[in-house]
């Protein structure tokens, strides 16, 4: 496994990076001799898992997620799209009622 200085990897970052995903063999980055950071090659796919795991606000919303659903406060999927679907189609209709709402006034003030 290469050990690399900060100065060293300041200069060298580009290649640095090239050998470790080439070599897929993580590097140590050091500071005054001391170990301070590694670089690691990774795909798309350990990259999701990582941030998945250890994002705070993700775990937690998890966890509320699980709670709600074993005590029984959660809703199919079907159902929260069908009021959404309920929602939108009573929209449409106020937006057309107000549409002729205006256009019967614009017609009076023409009179």
């Amino acid at each position: 496994m290469p050990v690399v200085g900060i100065r060293e990897l300041a200069k060298n970052v580009s290649q640095l990076i090239s050998d470790v995903e080439s070599s897929q063999e993580p590097a140590v980055i050091t500071r005054h001799g001391r170990p301070v950071a590694m670089i690691l090659a990774v795909d798309a796919a350990f990259v999701e898992d990582f941030v998945l795991a250890h994002a705070r606000e993700y775990a937690e919303s998890i966890r509320d997620a699980d709670e709600a659903l074993a005590a029984g406060r959660t809703r199919p999927l079907s159902s929260v799209l069908d009021d959404l679907d309920d929602a939108e189609a009573t929209t449409a209709e106020e937006a057309a009622s107000a549409a002729d709402t205006n256009e019967s006034a614009a017609e009076l003030e023409t009179r």
